[in-house]
């Protein structure tokens, strides 16, 4: 009796830890996309900066901030 208890608590186990990784897959499709974004942008940033290119970079800057919902910026 005791080891059909301990398999479907091993069975219960397995399934909540395939759900855990699918909404894990599932948040990082559907929001962790936007870090990669921002890296992109930070490294723009950095290189137009790095070249001296302050209109490219403030650019760069005004896009981000207003992707990430911030518009507040002085033109």
């Amino acid at each position: 009796m005791a080891d059909i208890w301990l398999g479907i608590l091993l069975i219960l186990g397995i399934d909540l830890l395939l759900l855990g990784l699918v909404g894990a897959i599932i948040f990082v499709a559907f929001t962790g996309l936007g870090c990669w974004q921002d890296r992109r942008q930070a490294r723009r940033f950095a290189e137009a900066m790095a070249r001296s290119e302050f209109e490219r970079a403030e650019a760069v800057a005004r896009n981000a901030f207003q992707a990430a919902g911030r518009t507040d910026l002085p033109v």
